[in-house]
């Protein structure tokens, strides 16, 4: 396939860099500079005039190819060499004379090919359309959950299988089929049903480079997770792990579903860690080949369940569902989807990527259907193979995306298959590899969330969803996709993966961007051992382990560098990171460094430091860098900080009773609320900001109000679109409650609340004020009354609720009134009875509900589990956490029961997903034990009772 759409863009958006650039160097060297000005500005209308025509696309494609390693000298030099120093010398300017010469060398093989368009040619309105401006829906409603379209029977009889009690004996089921069949689909759906009734539970998937020590270990860290970061199982051998989960799982009931097993080698390790003690324990497997699957069932009670193509009506129920969804008013007819259907063959993926391709809005609908019959008709489409059919169609998906789009769906080749990308640390990277052109009054960061909602709805990537937003917090790739855009990237040159050292075919094109996954010692030393072969790298991802990474020093081009949750890595490894002068994202979230060098103030041009999850408090100096995006959880504000004009992003610094601090290294810092209003009033650009209240309760009542209502009328008056404030104190919601009631923030989008634990008593009705609140945590001190969530229900904008409470005293009762807008619900009770019930018309557009309930408490409350899940329309998610604890088995199991019945009632079918928490603590029927009602009057008033009053505590992180 030719894709010259993804180089021209490319191309052009490298010469867009190198003119901003150069530029700025027109004041020191304005001869020479111009003169290359004006070369790169004509190579860049050759590349626009390149025609869309077949006619000598392989000369095309090697002629373009050409000119972006070109681009990317010229522009390593200049940043490198040219753009530091004062006057241009002798060398220099030889230099630049060679650049001009390959440019002109380029534009004449252009000419001598006939390379350039004369007239359109066929094809080239709809290249026009592909390259418009990209259109997402602002009101666009995510599919959150996977549509089941002729997979229901299967489902059923699966669950049924793998749910029978009388086999007592391990049983394995494997499901077979080709990719893009919807098997990993039909598993997961199955997992997530079936898992909260087992001891414990994993779900791993496998590349087909994973290796089996890798497996192991997945499934270790998911039965047993590691109690903190010091846990040492990450450099044990495959033989230490096997004996480990043999003896933990010997008197378990498991459930471990193992996706896309690529050979039987693999399985017969596997199996050896995975005990049969007659329990009932459940092993469901997925895979692509015949004798995989029948490997993995050789016991008499196993099973093998091959996945079949969807029949015609399944087929157009999907495909119908798919473009409905964006084109309400402009069905497509019944006669141009049959013509489609005959391509997709019934299989799912390939009619949900063409359904994304006709749901697209920025191009006429009669447009793409001539476009994919003129495709279907050029070729003997019938006469392909499964996989052949399956790659036309994504090559006509592909080739049909606006031109910078492409470019950011192929640097999705970067990551592994079967990996979940976050949408932050995605769209950074973008930013940072250039990927995403500036377009005038858009920030670059919200041109790439439209990018990646783009790539949602064409269907190209699944997004992935929790219960802490109401968007997306990321995304995963087919396996079928990931291999289409892994062939076509590594064709182009965009992305080097590890495994082609050690592959037949060694790279003959200078590698730029590399991707390296450490799961084992012999891929470290291939790495160690090609070091040379990396000089012009510009972009390098670790994934898995860090412990042989090579000296940084030696990579002077690089541009990115991320190393997200790879275990190993050391402080002193980041030392030489000074020499990295080009430098744009450092990624270090997940990652056991707890310090960074001095030295990384230096990097002028570094824009996205990521350092979350990583226990991090303090950043040295910053003096030159021109940050942008600061990604943390808790960490100081360096003085500095409050003068970078650059910043956009800042999440998440935090407040403490000390009006200034000094960093352990002397560095000073400001962590007042006055420090916050001199930030934001400062940093123009600045366009998220979370903060972290970490003093003691009652500090800011005593101290400094006066400093917090300064930082909220700053906020009111900037162009700050999200705020996040975690540990918000009940003492100070007057302070923000009567700020804002003066002057509400202008721009706020979202406005994220998280009250402290136990600092609320009482929900005040004055909260409704904070009209522009889309996202609040609130833990509530007491046992919450109706009144209370009736006061929440009168925010109007609000999307997410996240509410705790002791439980509730009476019935909640949610009616239509209120919450009009509420997309996510979580409620959780872990200390006493739930009483929540919907009424018809509750909460008209919530998707997800998650909520924790004790069985026991609940059920003597309130004498059933009446909840009217049932009168929620709209959702699509529904998570119950029953917490066992001095429940009877007899409350649990009716607590699962109504609730999965409430869910059945509700006509979207939404995913279910019970789980239980302290399932140990059952208690037995016939056993007596104190009445919770006895418990609740003796020990704990429903009002104005703390935390310290209670008998059980207040460990909230249990039902994490």
């Amino acid at each position: 396939m030719m894709d010259g759409g993804f180089m021209v863009c490319y191309s052009t958006g490298v010469i867009e860099y190198l003119v901003e650039k150069l530029n700025k160097l027109m004041m020191n060297h304005p001869k020479f500079v111009q003169e290359l000005l004006q070369d790169l500005d004509s190579l860049r209308k050759d590349l626009e005039n390149i025609s869309s025509g077949v006619e000598n696309e392989q000369v095309k494609k090697v002629w373009m190819k050409q000119v972006r390693e070109l681009l990317y000298d010229i522009e390593d030099w200049v940043e490198l060499e040219v753009a530091t120093k004062a006057h241009m010398g002798k060398t220099e300017r030889k230099k630049i004379k060679e650049f001009k010469d390959q440019i002109k060398n380029a534009r004449e093989r252009c000419k001598r090919y006939d390379l350039l368009s004369k007239a359109p040619t066929p094809g080239e309105d709809l290249v026009h359309a592909a390259s418009s401006e990209v259109l997402v829906d602002s009101g666009l409603l995510w599919e959150e959950k996977t549509v089941l379209v002729g997979l229901d029977g299967p489902k059923m009889e699966l669950e049924n299988n793998l749910k029978s009690e009388q086999i007592k004996k391990l049983k394995v089921l494997s499901i077979l089929g080709m990719g893009g069949h919807g098997k990993t689909t039909l598993a997961k759906e199955i997992y997530r049903k079936l898992k909260g009734q087992f001891d414990c539970q994993a779900f791993v998937s496998v590349r087909r480079d994973t290796s089996t020590r890798t497996i192991l270990l997945d499934i270790l860290h998911q039965v047993k997770p590691p109690r903190d970061e010091w846990d040492s199982r990450a450099s044990w051998n495959e033989q230490g792990i096997i004996s480990e989960l043999w003896h933990f799982l010997g008197s378990k009931r498991y459930f471990v579903l193992i996706d896309d097993i690529w050979n039987v080698s693999a399985w017969n390790v596997i199996k050896c860690a995975l005990p049969d003690k007659q329990i009932g324990s459940r092993i469901l497997t997925t895979t692509r080949f015949k004798d995989v699957a029948v490997w993995c069932t050789k016991r008499p009670d196993d099973f093998v369940y091959e996945v079949k193509p969807f029949d015609k009506d399944d087929s157009r129920k999907i495909l119908l569902i798919t473009v409905s969804a964006q084109r309400k008013e402009d069905p497509i007819d019944i006669k141009s989807s049959d013509e489609l259907l005959k391509m997709c063959s019934g299989v799912p993926l390939a009619i949900a990527v063409t359904g994304g391709l006709l749901a697209d809005k920025a191009v006429d609908m009669s447009v793409q259907l001539k476009m994919i019959n003129r495709s279907i008709n050029s070729t003997s489409w019938q006469y392909y193979e499964t996989s052949q059919w399956m790659e036309k169609i994504l090559d006509i998906s592909y080739a049909n995306l606006p031109l910078p789009v492409k470019s950011c769906f192929l640097y999705l080749s970067v990551f592994p298959e079967n990996c979940t990308i976050n949408k932050d640390r995605l769209i950074w990277r973008w930013i940072a590899e250039g990927l995403i052109p500036t377009r005038h009054g858009k920030r670059l960061w919200e041109t790439g969330e439209v990018y990646f909602n783009y790539l949602i709805k064409r269907r190209l990537i699944e997004p992935t969803f929790n219960c802490d937003d109401d968007q997306p917090m990321g995304c995963v790739v087919h396996g079928v996709i990931h291999d289409f855009i892994a062939s076509l990237s590594s064709k182009e040159n965009l992305v080097t993966k590890n495994t082609c050292f050690s592959s037949e075919q060694f790279p003959c094109d200078v590698i730029r961007r590399y991707s390296v996954h450490y799961d084992s010692q012999d891929e470290a030393d291939t790495l160690m051992s090609n070091i040379p072969h990396l000089s012009s790298v510009r972009s390098l991802t670790f994934f898995l382990g860090v412990e042989s990474m090579p000296d940084l020093s030696g990579f002077k081009l690089l541009r990115v560098l991320d190393m997200e949750d790879t275990k190993g890595l050391k402080n002193n490894q980041l030392k030489s990171i000074a020499s990295l002068l080009l430098l744009r994202y450092l990624g270090l979230a997940g990652t056991s460094v707890i310090e960074l060098p001095d030295e990384i103030g230096q990097l002028e041009h570094l824009v996205t430091l990521d350092i979350r999850r990583t226990g991090m408090t303090g950043l040295p100096a910053f003096t030159t860098v021109k940050l942008v995006s600061l990604l943390s959880d808790c960490v100081e504000l360096p003085r500095a900080m409050r003068e970078m004009q650059y910043l956009e992003e800042v999440s998440t610094i935090h407040v403490s009773a000390q009006k200034q601090s000094t960093h352990i290294d002397g560095i000073n810092s400001a962590r007042t609320p006055q420090a916050l209003a001199e930030l934001v009033s400062k940093s123009k650009r600045l366009r998220m900001l979370g903060i972290k209240f970490v003093s003691a309760p009652g500090f800011y009542t005593k101290i400094d109000r006066q400093g917090l209502m300064h930082f909220l009328d700053e906020v009111a008056q900037s162009g700050l679109q999200f705020l996040s404030l975690h540990d918000y104190y009940s003492d100070l919601l007057d302070v923000l409650l009567d700020c804002w009631a003066q002057r509400a923030p202008r721009y706020l989008q979202k406005f994220e609340l998280k009250t402290n634990p136990a600092s609320l008593f009482k929900i005040s009705k004055k909260m409704a004020s904070l009209s522009g609140l889309t996202h609040l945590h609130i833990k509530v001190g007491a046992m919450i009354l109706a009144e209370d969530v009736h006061a929440l229900g009168n925010l109007p904008n609000l999307l997410l609720l996240n509410l705790t409470s002791y439980g509730t005293s009476k019935r909640c009762i949610i009616s239509k009134d209120g919450f009009q807008r509420l997309k996510v619900f979580v409620f959780e009770c872990p200390y006493g009875p739930t009483g929540l019930q919907f009424k018809p018309g509750a909460m008209p557009q919530l998707r997800r509900l998650r909520m924790s309930l004790r069985a026991g408490q609940t059920r003597n409350w309130f004498g059933d589990f009446d909840f009217g899940i049932q009168h929620l329309s709209c959702l699509v998610h529904v998570r119950a956490i029953i917490i066992c604890r001095d429940a009877r088995a007899s409350d649990v199991e009716a607590a699962e029961e109504a609730i999965a019945n409430q869910v059945s009632y509700i006509p979207n079918n939404p995913a279910l997903e019970l789980s239980r928490l302290d399932r140990h603590r059952v208690e037995k029927d016939e056993e007596m034990y104190i009445s919770w009602r006895t418990i609740i009057l003796s020990k704990v008033p429903v009002r104005r009772r703390k935390y310290k009053d209670m008998s059980m505590g207040p460990s909230i992180s249990l039902i994490r």
